[in-house]
């Protein structure tokens, strides 16, 4: 049976769009950390807005990274899905396995790279 391996972690990790993506979201939360910091500063001096403005950031900032973080990581998917589609069908392969639920295969059959690399290529 001829089939092929893809690692979808590495591709959203290690790919170019998915490290900018990480590193656009590392950027947000440590803004988000910050300002925390700032209005913390202005709470405890009773500035009510900041009180109110922490209150706010605490309780919403992180559902929305995540959210962005999901987006950003179906786009990317999509993209790979479409890589893998015509990876597989120049290589007259109909079956392909995700590398987390395998135990073994053989090495030939791994094509995170070649997605890694024709997603770059793309961008």
């Amino acid at each position: 049976m001829h089939y092929l391996v893809v690692d979808m972690t590495r591709i959203l990790d290690d790919s170019a769009e998915g490290r900018a993506a990480a590193a656009d979201l590392g950027k947000r939360w440590s803004a988000a950390r910050r300002e925390l910091a700032s209005l913390s500063e202005r709470a405890a001096a009773g500035d009510e807005s900041a009180l109110a403005r922490m209150a706010d950031l605490e309780a919403n900032f992180p559902q929305a990274i995540a959210k962005e973080k999901r987006q950003m990581q179906a786009e990317l998917t999509k993209k790979a899905r479409a890589v893998i589609a015509q990876i597989t069908a120049d290589r007259g392969v109909d079956l392909v396995f995700a590398a987390e639920h395998l135990l073994a295969h053989g090495a030939t059959a791994e094509i995170t790279e070649d997605v890694i690399h024709a997603l770059d290529e793309a961008r």
